[in-house]
């Protein structure tokens, strides 16, 4: 009966959940944990079972029996969330490449080109020489509130010297719970403020992505990982500014165009008047780009896009200043090139000039106005 009732305790905990199938997303031991940073002992074997451990990737650490967790320590019921920062020594490491560098120097012709999983070891040397060190910062910890959620903390609140966590790398199920969490608060603080801004209901969240740790995707975005999607909420680009970074051909314009029409779909659906600025610097978003999709944000908002260029182009609007119908801004542009450039004219008219102004001054201030 205890066994049935852990079973079921098990399947529903969303701790356990977040570290996915368990058996098969083991990685290691911590052997060090600190407020900011964490120490995994993993092994080749563990890497070769998870389809390896990427630079940046998360890994999860918990120090409860998966299979037991209602008969755990209330104080080990959370989920401590970490990124992959470089490899640590081990106190043996020495030992460790001795041993290999001996190895390799009694090889002989036969034994020049790697064979079999041990290279030439035997299975009880090759089992102490894959073991390694994994760096981690700390980025979180997941744990159960008193109502039942599942929420992130941005820090730990305590750990033990003797660690018994075990760590695991989260992929599919438990990856997507992590990368997309978003506590109770937030979550209804953003449905606050959609309803404040006009919203019937809180937007659907946008698909900007799928996770992706390293440039090199051969292992763990390969043929038989599940690609875990990114979502992201429209409300969250409103009264906000909002810049896209990557390497070239990542994306950033797909991402830009996708956010933008997210956030206009959503407006439109509920009938509320949402303005974008778009700084579109090579133009990429106001012209159809062939790289991408060959369609434009004009394109697809034709009546609901206002294009500006700082040159006459058929179907924009003109970006450049108006000295005759905007002489306050014109008097400002000239001030500003004065100042930029030495200029060889000097005298007290041009300094006056220089220096004024064409702003109206406060009504309330009656003799600067009429003046």
């Amino acid at each position: 009966m205890l066994d049935i009732v852990n079973a079921v305790i098990t399947n529903e905990s969303p701790l356990v959940k977040l570290l996915g199938d368990f058996d098969s997303s083991f990685v290691g031991y911590v052997y060090v944990m600190q407020f900011d940073q964490a120490h995994v002992l993993t092994n080749d074997e563990f890497k070769r079972k998870v389809n390896g451990i990427p630079h940046n990737s998360f890994l999860v650490a918990a120090g409860f029996h998966p299979e037991k967790y209602n008969d755990s320590n209330h104080i080990d019921r959370e989920v401590v969330l970490l990124r992959v920062l470089e490899p640590v020594p081990l106190p043996q490491d020495s030992d460790f490449v001795r041993t290999r560098i001996e190895h390799h120097q009694r090889r002989t012709v036969e034994e020049k080109y790697p064979v079999g999983v041990n290279d030439g070891h035997d299975p009880i040397t090759a089992n102490e020489l894959q073991a390694g060190g994994l760096g981690c910062s700390v980025l979180g910890t997941f744990f159960i509130d008193d109502d039942g959620h599942l929420r992130l903390g941005s820090d730990i609140e305590n750990f033990m010297s003797l660690s018994r966590m075990r760590a695991f790398k989260p992929r599919g199920d438990a990856l997507a719970t992590i990368v997309n969490h978003v506590n109770p608060e937030i979550r209804l603080k953003a449905t606050e403020e959609a309803q404040k801004a006009g919203f019937h209901q809180i937007p659907s969240p946008i698909h900007i992505g799928t996770v992706r740790y390293t440039s090199t995707a051969r292992l763990h975005r390969g043929k038989g990982e599940a690609k875990v999607d990114v979502m992201v909420q429209p409300t969250d680009f409103l009264a906000r500014r909002t810049a896209v970074f990557g390497m070239t051909r990542t994306g950033k314009s797909n991402t830009v165009k996708t956010t933008v029409s997210a956030v206009a779909l959503a407006a439109m659906s509920d009938g509320i008047p949402v303005g974008q600025l778009i700084f579109d610097i090579n133009g990429e978003y106001a012209n159809a780009n062939h790289q991408d999709d060959g369609s434009s944000i004009a394109d697809v908002f034709p009546r609901q896009t206002v294009r500006y260029r700082a040159m006459e182009t058929q179907g924009f609007e003109d970006l450049r200043t108006n000295f005759y119908t905007e002489v306050d801004q014109a008097l400002n542009l000239i001030q500003a090139l004065f100042k930029q450039d030495t200029s060889p004219f000097t005298g007290q008219d041009l300094d006056t000039f220089m220096t004024s102004t064409l702003e109206e001054p406060d009504t309330d201030e009656r003799s600067e106005h009429y003046r």
